[in-house]
């Protein structure tokens, strides 16, 4: 698809909101996305601040487990050194992930700087993870008015992020419900299409076809044969959706400045190991 054809299919769909803010745009999959490859499909030219795909390919295998990777990213984030860390918690697997990895690395001493940013739903997510874990820190209400104390606090803010683009695409979930789990195996050129038809329904009629056709290209840079839908969907989002990811829970609230594009939020997933592990374990996921 011409970018000209693009852009009029954004104009015609898109939903009257603000740059990168709530939960409807989180998956238009055409309009938050900065290539990370070579093939630029971007239907706007964003400044690429994560690392390309080519450069991930040609550094050495890391040979590390998923395990390994989130032990280290744990004990990295302790190496920083801040006063107070601030772990933003939903209760899903991402946010749960790093906790526990938190959990089996820091000493008794250094979890006492933990505060969990969460909501009522965190605990609705996984009540029994909260009861045996989460109530020893002191918690609150999720991220309203965080960005000056992570300043005068010499904080950290921990997110999620990042953990559906190492394995996968939430929009998966949705095509199983409505084609069942076999879609997953399914010849991606087929499969790929009528799973964007079902996610585009309430934005455009029929769009799956030249949506797919326009990011169909991506394929060809992957380091291994794209065969299903799942590799389809995985490939796109690792490499178009990971910096719109990194960067779009800066986007939901009002923040200090200094604390948004300073050195007081990191998303635990968003490391060179745990990249290189999806690049290099496609078959465990």
């Amino acid at each position: 698809m011409s970018d000209k054809k693009l852009l009029n299919y954004t104009r015609k769909y898109a939903l009257d909101v603000d740059f990168m803010p709530r939960p409807e745009l989180y998956m238009p999959p055409f309009e938050r996305v900065i290539s990370r490859l070579k093939y630029k499909p971007d239907l706007f030219h964003f400044e690429l601040r994560s690392e390309p795909i080519s450069d991930l390919l040609a550094m050495k295998p890391s040979g590390l487990t998923w395990e390994e990777c989130c032990l280290r990213r744990a004990s990295d984030l302790l190496k920083l050194k801040k006063d107070r860390y601030y772990i933003s918690y939903s209760g899903g697997i991402d946010s749960t992930v790093a906790i526990v990895s938190i959990l089996r690395t820091w000493p008794a001493e250094d979890l006492k700087k933990i505060t969990i940013l969460m909501s009522h739903q965190s605990i609705e997510e996984n009540p029994t993870f909260f009861d045996q874990h989460i109530c020893q820190f002191p918690f609150r209400h999720y991220v309203l008015g965080i960005s000056e104390q992570l300043i005068e606090e010499n904080a950290l803010l921990v997110s999620g992020e990042l953990g559906d683009q190492l394995f996968g695409s939430d929009i998966l979930m949705s095509a199983c419900e409505a084609f069942g789990d076999q879609v997953l195996r399914e010849d991606y050129r087929i499969a790929a299409p009528k799973i964007l038809d079902l996610v585009l329904r309430r934005r455009a009629d029929k769009a799956g076809r030249p949506i797919f056709d326009h990011f169909h290209p991506i394929v060809e840079e992957c380091p291994f044969p794209i065969r299903t839908s799942h590799d389809f969907f995985w490939w796109y989002n690792f490499t178009q959706k990971w910096q719109h990811v990194r960067y779009r829970f800066l986007e939901m609230i009002d923040w200090n400045l200094d604390a948004r594009y300073g050195s007081h939020v990191q998303t635990f997933f968003d490391s060179v190991d745990f990249q290189l592990w999806s690049l290099e374990n496609h078959d465990k996921k």
